[in-house]
């Protein structure tokens, strides 16, 4: 698969962005999700400044990503130690 050219609107601005044919879909939920987001910010903060609201948008999707990453790093380490503690019951056991 190849690249294609995709042309999105994000807070009122047209945008052609090159990505990969299997991205298609994840770009296009994306945009979904920031426009809604858009609205959102703007209904709950009173803001209509897009430049302020997209700002506002980029850093609570931050805070969830690194979020999320310490999260997936703590579920790493706890699968270590399961496996650690698996390995000390069978050898308990045999």
């Amino acid at each position: 698969m190849g690249e294609i050219v995709l042309t999105i609107q994000i807070a009122g601005k047209s945008l052609n962005i090159r990505v990969d044919e299997t991205e298609e879909n994840i770009i296009k939920q994306a945009v979904g999700m920031i426009e809604k987001d858009l609205k959102e910010f703007a209904k709950q903060s009173g803001h209509t400044d897009k430049q302020t609201l997209l700002s506002m948008i980029v850093l609570q999707n931050t805070a969830k990503m690194l979020k999320n990453e310490k999260n997936s790093t703590a579920d790493e380490q706890i699968k270590t130690k399961l496996l650690e503690f698996d390995k000390l019951l069978t050898n308990a056991l045999v």
